[in-house]
């Protein structure tokens, strides 16, 4: 019977956390995306109610606010989800 070596052992355990985080990068796929996503729309829903609440009063600095935090949260830096 084969004793595997300390080299053999660290490659094949190397081998399965490499093929675990591949794993796991799959399955988080497009989290991020989605996070940003969900938090644009929170955004939205935040600067509307907001806007409602002020009778539209401070519409311009609540609309630049929230593009402005929209951009933080988009992937690319650009304003989130307003179009």
């Amino acid at each position: 019977m084969h004793r595997a070596t300390f080299k053999e052992q660290t490659v094949d355990l190397f081998n399965k956390a490499k093929d675990e985080l591949g794993k796991l990068t799959e399955k988080a796929g497009d989290l991020p995306e989605e996070a940003g996503d969900a938090a644009a729309k929170g955004i939205d829903s935040a600067t509307g109610m907001v806007d409602s609440a002020t009778g539209g009063k401070f519409h311009d600095q609540i609309d630049n606010t929230s593009d402005t935090v929209e951009g933080w949260v988009d992937k690319d830096g650009s304003a989130g989800t307003k179009g």
